[in-house]
């Protein structure tokens, strides 16, 4: 069965990791953590990665997903947003992983 790891650096103010449309993670300003799912079943699966910026100002973030062997990241980005509070839509990202036959088959 396929393992999925997603590794989400220190982000400001937070970051969120949804699969499948379900919130499965969320990290604290500056407090980097790992979203670990092992033995997932044959399927698609949609993965999102949305970066809040609750305080204002700058932001920043990483993020790498890991599918067996298969690999996208680490991806990084820092900017401002004035005095906007939300979410930073342009750095929004997803992927579908699909797993086959208990393998990761690709991540797009």
């Amino acid at each position: 069965m396929a393992n999925l790891r997603i590794f989400v650096g220190p982000c400001d103010d937070q970051g969120r990791i949804y699969i499948n449309e379900e919130l499965k993670m969320k990290t604290q300003l500056n407090v980097p953590k790992v979203y670990e799912e092992d033995n997932l079943a044959d399927g698609e699966y949609r993965i999102r990665f949305e970066l809040w910026n609750t305080g204002g100002w700058g932001w920043h973030y990483s993020v790498e997903v890991r599918a067996d062997d298969k690999r996208i990241g680490p991806l990084a980005a820092q900017g401002g947003s004035g005095a906007y509070n939300g979410r930073i839509d342009e750095e929004t990202t997803e992927w579908v992983l699909i797993v086959k036959n208990g393998k990761a088959e690709s991540i797009i």
